[in-house]
C-alpha cells in the first residue's frame, strides 16, 4: 500500500501560498496539483506541464453552457486529472452554482480512487477571480 509521501510533497498553495511553508502530502498534494493544472493557461505553459494537460477553467465562465457542454467539460477535466497518473479511477461532474445574488461559480466535483489509498472527493470552485479548493475528503 502506498504511503502519503509516495504521492509527493509540496508547499500548499490553496487558498493562497502558505507563508509558513507547510508541506502537504497524499490526496491533498494530488488535489492541489490537479487544481494548478485547471488554472494554467495552455498558451503560457512551461516544459513540465504539456499544453494538452491543462486549461484555465476560469475562461469557461464567459461561455454559454448547456447540459451537453458541461458534460464535455467534465470529460476534459477527467483527462487532465488522469494526466497525474496517480488515479485508479476518476469521475467529474460540473455545474454552475445557483445561489441568487452571489458571484457566478463553476463547481467541479471530482471523485474517484487514488492508486493504493482508495476513495477521494474534491470540490473545486471557479470564479472569474480565482480557483478555490473547497473540499478535500
Amino acid at each position: 500500500m502506498a504511503t502519503d509521501l509516495e504521492y509527493g510533497a509540496d508547499v500548499s498553495t490553496y487558498p493562497d501560498l502558505d507563508a509558513t511553508g507547510r508541506f502537504i502530502t497524499g490526496a491533498r498534494a494530488v488535489a492541489e496539483r490537479v487544481v494548478r493544472r485547471l488554472e494554467t493557461d495552455p498558451e503560457l505553459v512551461v516544459d513540465f506541464v504539456p499544453a494538452d494537460e491543462c486549461m484555465d477553467l476560469r475562461e469557461e465562465l464567459s461561455l454559454d453552457h448547456d447540459a451537453n457542454s458541461l458534460a464535455l467539460l467534465g470529460r476534459r477535466i477527467e483527462t487532465i486529472a488522469l494526466a497525474e497518473d496517480t488515479f485508479e479511477s476518476v469521475v467529474v461532474t460540473v455545474r454552475f452554482s445557483e445561489e441568487p445574488g452571489e458571484e457566478e461559480t463553476l463547481l467541479v466535483d471530482i471523485a474517484g480512487a487514488l492508486l493504493e489509498t482508495g476513495p477521494f472527493r474534491w470540490v473545486v470552485g471557479a470564479t472569474a477571480a480565482a480557483l478555490q479548493l473547497l473540499e478535500v475528503s
